[in-house]
C-alpha cells in the first residue's frame, strides 16, 4: 500500500512539474507611434495600427518594427527597435517616424524651399524626423512661386502646377493634383474616370465581338449576306471599343507613374 501511495505522490509531482515547464509567462506591450496609424509588426507578426495597449506577448526579447502609413508604401517610412518584456510586466514603447514629403510639379526642375533652406529640384523625395509645419515653397523663374502647407506628422505627397507670372489665373492649393488624405485630390478624378471607361469599353469590345463571332457562324451555315454585314457591324465596334481600352489604359498608366 505504501508503495502505491509513494508511486501516486511521485507521479503528482512529475505532472504539476510539467504543466509548470508547459506554462508560458507572458507580459503586455503598449504601443504608440508619432505619427500615428503606423503598422505595427513583433517578429514579423503584425499586429494592427498603432496606437495599441496591453498587447499580451511572451517574456524576453523582442523585434518591434513600424511602418508608415504602410509595409507596402516604397516612399514610407520605417523603425525597427528591439524591445524586453518582463513576466506579468507591461512595457511601454514610443516610436518616432520619419516624416515624409514627396513633390512633383508642372513644370519639372523646380526649386525646393523649407525653413530657409534649398532641398533640391522636383521631382523629391525627403523625409525628416522633425515635425513638419509653416510650408514648402515651390520656386521657377518665369512662373509664381507656389506654397505647399504642412503640419503635423505624417505623410505629404502631391503635384504641383505652377503658373507663369504673365497668367491672370492665380496659383491656389485646388490646382494640387494630387495630395494627401486630408483632401480629395483633383487628379484622382482622372483615374476614375479612365479606369471606368478602361473597364466599361473592354466589356463592350469582348461583347461585340462575341456577337460577330456568333453572326459568322450564323453566316457559314446559311450564307446569308445579312449575317456578314452583321459581322463586319460588329467587328467595328469591337474594334473601336478596345481603342479605347487602350487609350484609357495609357492615360491611367501615365497618371499612375507622374504620381
Amino acid at each position: 500500500m505504501r508503495t502505491y501511495t509513494m508511486g501516486f505522490l511521485l507521479a503528482g509531482f512529475m505532472c504539476f512539474g510539467h504543466a509548470q515547464e508547459l506554462k508560458k509567462s507572458t507580459g503586455w506591450l503598449s504601443i504608440s507611434t508619432v505619427p500615428t496609424e503606423a503598422e505595427l509588426f513583433v517578429d514579423g507578426q503584425y499586429l494592427g495600427k498603432s496606437p495599441l495597449s496591453r498587447v499580451e506577448v511572451d517574456t524576453g526579447k523582442h523585434t518591434l518594427r513600424a511602418f508608415y502609413p504602410a509595409l507596402t508604401a516604397w516612399n514610407g517610412s520605417s523603425k525597427v527597435e528591439e524591445v524586453v518584456v518582463g513576466d506579468g510586466h507591461e512595457t511601454t514603447m514610443k516610436l518616432e517616424l520619419e516624416n515624409t514629403v514627396s513633390l512633383t510639379s508642372i513644370p519639372s526642375g523646380v526649386e525646393v524651399h523649407y525653413e530657409g533652406q534649398t532641398l533640391g529640384l522636383t521631382p523629391i523625395l525627403f523625409k525628416t524626423t522633425r515635425a513638419l509645419s509653416g510650408s514648402i515653397a515651390l520656386h521657377q523663374d518665369g512662373y509664381e512661386t507656389a506654397y505647399v502647407p504642412v503640419s503635423g506628422s505624417g505623410y505629404v505627397g502631391m503635384t504641383v502646377r505652377l503658373n507663369r507670372l504673365n497668367s491672370r489665373e492665380a496659383w491656389s492649393f485646388s490646382d494640387v493634383l494630387s495630395s494627401d488624405s486630408n483632401g480629395e485630390p483633383v487628379g484622382q478624378w482622372v483615374n476614375y474616370v479612365a479606369g471606368t471607361a478602361m473597364i466599361f469599353s473592354g466589356f463592350l469590345a469582348a461583347y461585340y465581338k462575341d456577337h460577330a463571332n456568333r453572326e459568322f457562324e450564323n453566316y457559314e451555315r446559311t450564307k446569308d449576306p445579312g449575317s456578314l454585314s452583321s459581322v463586319r457591324r460588329f467587328d467595328k465596334l469591337s474594334g473601336v471599343s478596345f481603342t479605347i481600352t487602350q487609350l484609357s489604359f495609357a492615360v491611367l498608366a501615365y497618371k499612375l507613374l507622374v504620381e
